[in-house]
């Protein structure tokens, strides 16, 4: 009789302890689940998001094309000069101030602004327009270790994109800041007119600035180029504004 009361002693007393261990693992792991901070499961349009430590990394696509026109020129009367369907045409064959080639990026003097989250993985379309031009693209910031090949001289670290082509970069946005991307052609003038900003953001937990300003807007990047004698600020030679609010702090990101 003694010795099945203490059998069954023992057994309790191990019934006990693994409940109380299997309610402990549970609180635990309840616990870490409460106290973590998730993001918002909102979805995204596109990479341009808040972001979040806890969040997977995404897929961030893009398309570059890059060609050339004419700038906009004056006629002797101040007037633009203009097809008869009212659009902008070249002025050499009126009375009309020298017409100069420029490069653009997607139609505009300043390449896209690419805004992504920390270890987003960026996809890029390199469409080259230029006639009897290759290019290759260098991203500023970014050690690109995945993929070297990716990033650098034409001929040197990999193949120029030819004229009237496509290429597509695939890299890793693995350090955060204010950067920015430009054309490698082996011409400097041509080089510094082909360019955008790449902004890498990371969460405001790991951001150590973050203590220092209320916003950081996406509209709150100040990208200087300078062309001939002019000064474009986001590629806009004219008075450029921005919006804020008293008794805020805002960061904004400047690249010359």
């Amino acid at each position: 009789m003694a010795v099945y009361r203490q059998s069954f002693h023992q057994c309790l007393f191990l019934w006990i302890f693994r409940c109380t261990l299997f309610v402990g693992v549970i609180s635990v792991v309840l616990s870490i689940v409460y106290y973590t901070p998730f993001p918002d499961m909102n979805t995204f349009p596109d990479c341009n998001r808040p972001c979040h430590e806890l969040d997977w990394p995404m897929i961030c696509r893009f398309k570059l094309h890059v060609q050339y026109s004419e700038s906009l020129t004056l006629c002797q009367n101040h007037t633009f000069c203009t097809n008869e369907d009212g659009f902008t045409k070249s002025c050499s064959t009126q009375s009309c101030e020298h017409v100069e080639n420029v490069h653009l990026i997607n139609g505009k003097l300043l390449g896209p602004t690419i805004q992504v989250c920390k270890n987003d993985i960026l996809v890029i379309d390199i469409i080259n327009h230029l006639p009897a031009r290759s290019i290759a693209f260098h991203w500023h910031g970014q050690l690109v270790r995945e993929t070297p090949s990716m990033d650098g001289i034409a001929m040197v670290t990999q193949c120029p994109v030819l004229s009237h082509t496509v290429y597509q970069y695939k890299l890793r946005a693995a350090q955060t800041g204010t950067h920015y991307y430009h054309a490698l052609t082996g011409d400097s003038i041509l080089d510094q007119s082909l360019q955008g900003g790449l902004i890498v953001r990371e969460s405001d937990r790991e951001e150590v600035h973050s203590k220092l300003y209320n916003e950081d807007r996406v509209s709150h990047t100040v990208h200087l180029t300078q062309h001939k004698d002019l000064l474009f600020v986001n590629g806009r030679s004219l008075q450029t504004g921005f919006l804020v609010s008293s008794n805020t702090k805002y960061r904004f990101r400047l690249k010359f």
